[in-house]
């Protein structure tokens, strides 16, 4: 399986293109603000560990603050 994030520049590109997707039979998830902000979130903090400017464990300690 492989995922691919698309955006929409307006709200008839985005019926156009679930429409599309439909008739191809590929399945497709709209995502809230709120899940758009947390897949945003959750590449940069994977960026930053991987460029060596975060910790894992600083990122652990600092997501237990926002629970």
């Amino acid at each position: 399986m492989e995922t691919i994030v698309l955006t929409a520049k307006d709200k008839k590109e985005s019926q156009l293109l679930r429409q599309m997707l439909s008739k191809m039979n590929v399945s497709f998830q709209l995502l809230s603000n709120e899940e758009q902000e947390d897949f945003v979130f959750g590449k940069l903090i994977k960026q930053a560990v991987k460029e060596g400017k975060a910790k894992p464990a600083s990122i652990q300690r600092i997501m237990r603050k926002w629970k």
